[in-house]
């Protein structure tokens, strides 16, 4: 019984969209946010397979631009987000335990920071978990404001070409 009443909402939700395809805009920016940000990551399944399954679904109803333009401005938002807090964490002197928690990885992430900066941050982008870790330590250093904006800006802007990129191949190809 609750399998078809959950069916039901699921169809209402789709028939929604499918009437308003801004929905899908929203959805995309939001799924693109939430992996690029470091507290919301954590609770969401992996990044690859809700973008995998978004960009599929709107490519059909959206405009390309559009979905880039939504999964583009979604990881930037979150990369500054998660920035934003590294620099809250420093300022305030907050968190002690998520630091002590994980203070391996973000002492390897300042090294890197340090020693290869922004070509780090800019590589962070394409490896899951440096995705919203080394924006975190790069907030906590207090990095140039600007010069990192603009990286997480460009890193995502390549990162979200090359997903649909790499979708829009492959349903061609099923298809």
């Amino acid at each position: 019984m609750k399998i078809k009443k959950s069916m039901m909402y699921f169809n209402l939700l789709l028939s929604k969209i499918n009437l308003h395809p801004i929905w899908l805009f929203v959805i995309l920016f939001s799924i693109a946010m939430s992996k690029s940000t470091i507290i919301l990551s954590s609770f969401f399944p992996p990044a690859s397979i809700m973008l995998i399954t978004g960009i599929s679904f709107s490519l059909s109803k959206l405009n390309i631009i559009l979905v880039w333009l939504a999964i583009t401005l979604g990881a930037t938002i979150g990369s500054i987000i998660s920035y934003c807090l590294g620099c809250q964490i420093t300022n305030k002197k907050i968190f002690h335990s998520f630091l002590n928690r994980y203070q391996i990885t973000i002492n390897n992430a300042y090294n890197k920071l340090k020693n290869q900066g922004f070509l780090c941050l800019f590589s962070s982008r394409f490896i899951a978990i440096l995705r919203y870790v080394i924006p975190l330590v790069a907030g906590m250093i207090l990095m140039n404001r600007t010069k990192v904006y603009s990286i997480f800006l460009l890193s995502a802007t390549i990162w979200s070409a090359m997903f649909i990129l790499i979708i829009k191949s492959t349903f061609i190809f099923i298809v």
